[in-house]
């Protein structure tokens, strides 16, 4: 199977505006953070069934860390930053690592890292499912 079609099935798909022939996945650093993450964006209708799922990227691999100050002014914009995209955009097509370690727009002193499956190192990401994951019922009243 081919990483996009991969990512597109595990609802971690992030495509930035400019390119949306690139896909990505998009990962917590915590759980915590994957759940305030995926909570903000699901409808508040039934969901399908979700999992928790380790992502292992190999240690011998760069990750790319642009640091916040490196970030383009409004990258934070809520609900969705076209400057961030656009940045995420060029570092996708860019293949220049296999990894992007970014804060989170919703904690910023948290960290997201986006997987850019057009690197030739992709498939040296590891995927496991840890369990089944539904959200606490409490979170939608």
């Amino acid at each position: 199977m081919r990483p996009r079609q991969t990512l597109r099935r595990s609802g971690s798909v992030w495509r930035p505006l400019e390119c949306d022939r690139h896909a990505s996945a998009l990962c917590a650093t915590s759980v915590a953070l994957c759940v305030v993450e995926k909570f903000v964006h699901v409808e508040r209708t039934p969901l399908p069934p979700l999992a928790l799922v380790a992502v292992d990227v190999p240690d011998h691999h760069t990750v790319y860390e642009p640091g916040i100050t490196a970030l383009p002014a409004g990258w934070d914009d809520l609900p969705t930053s076209g400057t961030a995209q656009v940045f995420g955009g060029a570092w996708l097509a860019s293949r220049a690592s296999l990894a992007m370690k970014v804060p989170s727009a919703i904690v910023k002193e948290e960290c997201n890292v986006i997987i850019n499956p057009l690197h030739p190192d992709y498939g040296d990401v590891q995927l496991s499912v840890i369990r089944p994951f539904t959200f606490d019922s409490r979170m939608f009243k």
